[in-house]
């Protein structure tokens, strides 16, 4: 349980990108991305940009640039 206010969005209507889960927790908030890569990006560009955004109170239009090492490779095949 992640306690108050919890779970704000539990799957969404968007293909590819399942399971998307958007919650937040004592000043903390979490997004649960699908585990495919292009999945996770296309739901990240759509929900993960605008988080940031609010949580940094920067403009809409503004970039993110994120740096991230997998600690796996990446098949770009199933």
């Amino acid at each position: 349980s992640l306690g108050e206010p919890g779970v704000f969005v539990e799957g969404a209507a968007i293909k590819p990108g399942k399971p998307t889960i958007i919650s937040y927790s004592k000043e903390t908030a979490y997004i649960g991305l699908p585990g495919h890569p292009l999945s996770s990006a296309i739901v990240f560009s759509v929900f993960g940009r605008e988080l940031f955004n609010i949580l940094l109170d920067r403009d809409a239009d503004a970039d993110i640039e994120i740096e991230a090492l997998s600690s796996q490779n990446l098949h770009s095949t199933p």
